[in-house]
């Protein structure tokens, strides 16, 4: 991991050339194309890391920063060159961070999830239960890697995973709380549902009968009693 240092000064345009004079430093125009990425619930961003793949000097590269550590301008960072414009998940499986999160949204292939996360090494630590939790439920009925009740052990691991020398990440499943999750029965039901819906519209825009006049995912929200809180 690398470690970025950076000063910003906001300094008046007239100003620059003397400043630039007085640091014995060279001006120096470049052009950098800069797209930054996240979820639409602004998963990365509530979890302090920022995603971004630029074009510029050396190539194409991705960039997924953290939040700030060690002071105010100090942050991790890792960077890896990349061949396309988008995101490159098979980067991203490789940076050495851990992940704390309520397991992987259920309107997603969970089985496939966790396959595409073993195929890259990333082990997956469930809390309080053997099974991988679903978001909206705690049993996604899919067995997690390991079961890791105290943080103390999860640390030891992820620690021991990295000074060993391997690559990627770790996730951790922490089931939502008893008392807001869906019944897993009723969030199958929504999210097979929602899975017919999202054909229903690719056959409309492939047969030309029009565009959709709702998401599937919107569809979803309002069928649950926790619609308002699903994004």
């Amino acid at each position: 991991m690398d470690r970025e240092i950076e000063l910003k000064f906001l300094i008046p345009p007239e100003a620059a050339e003397a400043i630039l004079g007085a640091l014995d430093g060279e001006g120096a125009v470049r052009q950098l194309d800069a797209t930054y990425y996240d979820t639409a619930d602004h998963a990365l961003r509530r979890a302090g890391f920022g995603l971004r793949v630029r074009d510029g000097e050396g190539g194409r590269k991705q960039t997924l920063k953290s939040a700030s550590a060690g002071g105010v301008f100090s942050r991790g960072e890792w960077e890896e060159t990349i061949a396309g414009p988008a995101p490159d998940r098979g980067a991203l499986a490789r940076t050495p961070v851990a992940v704390v999160c309520a397991g992987a949204k259920s309107i997603l292939d969970l089985g496939l999830t966790l396959e595409y996360l073993e195929t890259h090494g990333v082990p997956v630590l469930s809390i309080g239960q053997d099974n991988f939790a679903a978001f909206f439920t705690p049993d996604s009925g899919l067995k997690a890697d390991f079961r890791m009740d105290g943080a103390e052990e999860q640390a030891r691991f992820i620690r021991a995973k990295w000074q060993l020398g391997l690559a990627g990440g770790v996730v951790v499943s922490n089931p939502v709380p008893a008392q807001q999750a869906m019944p897993r029965e009723e969030i199958d039901a929504i999210t097979a549902q929602a899975r017919h819906l999202f054909f229903v519209v690719i056959a409309n825009i492939i047969t030309g009968k029009g565009k959709p006049r709702r998401l599937p995912l919107a569809a979803l929200g309002e069928q649950s009693h926790h619609g308002k809180g699903c994004h």
